[in-house]
């Protein structure tokens, strides 16, 4: 019998201790100069990258509230096809009425 995970409590799950967090921080601190980064940054902006400019405006003012379309579209014509054949069907009927 296959028994089910259906979450909870085991190895290796959940958010990581906020001490790993800090100290993965300070490293990064001190091998990346935060003005220097902040000045790439800066310059990346102004030279017109886009992902550079959505990195900041996502930091600087929050990421958008994201939507979902949920309404559905059926593409109807506006004008039905009358193609030769049934203009022609219908110039046939004509004739052989008379």
């Amino acid at each position: 019998m296959k028994t089910e995970n259906r979450g909870g409590l085991r190895k290796g799950s959940g958010r990581k201790p906020k001490d790993k967090e800090q100290k993965l921080i300070e490293s990064l601190d001190n091998i990346i100069d935060l003005n220097r980064a902040i000045e790439t940054l800066r310059e990346l902006v102004y030279g017109g990258d886009i992902r550079a400019m959505q990195l900041f405006f996502n930091y600087r003012f929050g990421k958008p509230k994201e939507t979902v379309d949920i309404t559905q579209f059926i593409e109807q014509p506006l004008f039905l096809d009358v193609s030769e054949n049934y203009i022609n069907t219908e110039a046939t009927e004509v004739i052989q009425e008379d």
